[in-house]
């Protein structure tokens, strides 16, 4: 079960770190983050608000690559909280009409759908999953203490794994585009291109 957590822990950090990489790394990222923030929630809120918010965000997406590596079940539980909140927030959102781009990762040109919602869904599962792992095994200290149950090449293939899905997670606009049906761009909206 440690090579579980380390990979649920691992592919959890990369996405959390790109994610607030995405939204920092320049000045209108972040401002599209606050935007795409007040849109998602059901009423109008304020300013400031959204910006708290989105401040809040952005420091718990920072800080958890080191919880989950530090204090892995609280990390996880932390992590599963944040990403069910927005699974939640993307469904009513997209029930409401609201098609803007999401700004998970920074700068996004696919508009705001039912499949970021399921994205968000499987990285809470991926946290659960996590979560489970530690528990069953009753995994509680810092990662790397797990190095004396565990062999090279399995924690190998389980950060090469974790590389995989945070991958997959990251570009998962990009990976849903492949798999859409011909005539179909981001969003599920009709192309006006022929192919």
């Amino acid at each position: 079960m440690s090579y579980v957590l380390i990979g649920c822990c691992a592919a959890l950090a990369a996405i959390f770190a790109a994610s607030a990489a995405g939204k920092v790394r320049r000045r209108a990222a972040y401002a599209e983050f606050v935007a795409a923030t007040r849109r998602l929630v059901p009423a109008p809120v304020p300013r400031p608000i959204a910006r708290a918010a989105a401040h809040a965000v952005v420091a718990l997406e920072i800080a958890l690559p080191v919880a989950l590596f530090a204090v892995p079940l609280a990390g996880l539980a932390v992590a599963g909280g944040l990403l069910a909140v927005f699974t939640v927030a993307v469904l009513l959102a997209v029930r409401r009409g609201v098609r803007e781009p999401c700004r998970c990762f920074g700068p996004a040109a696919a508009p705001l759908g039912y499949r970021h919602a399921l994205r968000a869904g499987m990285l809470a599962g991926l946290a659960l999953l996590g979560g489970v792992a530690a528990v069953a095994g009753r995994l509680s200290g810092p990662l790397p203490e797990l190095r004396s149950g565990t062999v090279p090449g399995g924690v190998a293939a389980a950060l090469a794994a974790a590389t995989v899905v945070a991958a997959l997670a990251v570009r998962f606009d990009d990976v849903a585009d492949l798999f859409a049906a011909p005539g179909y761009r981001s969003g599920g909206s009709p192309s006006l291109e022929r192919t």
